[in-house]
């Protein structure tokens, strides 16, 4: 039962995303097998890791189910953002038919123009304003995923640990993204692959987790102040009964 509440919220979010895709031309019987195909792929894409994470904890708390059910739920959101829907029907025939397909040409005039992926750092803020929503946007997007890091992990990892897995996370969703857009002509996701997406994700998600330590430094800190004062003056009172 708590393991049904920790994915519940994503499997929700997981469904509502499908249904504002092909929920017309599912209600009007008109999904095409490709299209069938697409929605299977992509729910085994989220839900395979999703439950392999839940089923390998063998407890959880309250405190646990809150955690991680909004965690997931963030995780869906973000696979919303970022790469859905994935073609893997267009992927799959690209890869069958793939002597028919020009996409060595397209590729190389893609990268050669530039169209669609910078590999220059920090070229995003020749064309926006530091308060434009594509860098504000990028720089906030995996900032919940330094806060859930820690609120997971806590005491067990350092900010190297933090470090190498937004890291990762923003180089796989960036590299997904040139996969699926770059390597399917004329098809694709239709979303652009940047090394400032990454550098961007990377530090929000840093500096949302520095936030964490220090605020549960704090937190910890005072706590410790509190319970100290309590002992001190229980103390106190106690000698001050015994004279």
């Amino acid at each position: 039962m708590k393991r049904i509440l920790v994915v519940l919220p994503a499997l929700y979010i997981l469904f509502e995303m499908i249904d504002a895709r092909y929920g017309y031309n599912f209600h009007n019987q008109s999904l095409s097998s490709s299209e069938i195909f697409d929605i299977v792929l992509n729910v085994l894409f989220v839900t395979i890791p999703l439950f392999f994470i839940v089923l390998r904890r063998k407890r959880y708390s309250l405190y646990d189910i809150v955690v991680h059910a909004s965690f997931f739920a963030y995780a869906v959101i973000v696979f919303n953002l970022t790469l859905y829907v994935i073609p893997f029907s267009d992927f799959f025939n690209m890869i069958t038919h793939i002597r028919s397909y020009s996409w060595q040409d397209y590729l190389a005039t893609r990268l050669n123009y530039g169209i669609g992926f910078n590999y220059t750092p920090f070229k995003i803020f020749t064309h926006y304003d530091i308060w434009d929503t594509q860098i504000v946007g990028n720089f906030l997007m995996l900032m919940p995923l330094g806060v859930y890091f820690h609120l997971i992990y806590r005491k067990r990892k350092t900010f190297v640990h933090a470090f190498a897995l937004f890291l990762f996370v923003a180089l796989s969703i960036e590299s997904l993204q040139f996969v699926f857009s770059y390597l399917i002509p004329y098809a694709g996701i239709g979303r652009s692959a940047d090394i400032d997406d990454v550098i961007l994700n990377t530090l929000g998600a840093c500096i949302a987790y520095i936030i964490m330590v220090w605020l549960t430094y704090i937190f910890n800190r005072q706590r410790s102040r509190i319970t100290t004062h309590r002992s001190n003056t229980h103390s106190n009172v106690k000698d001050g009964h015994i004279s």
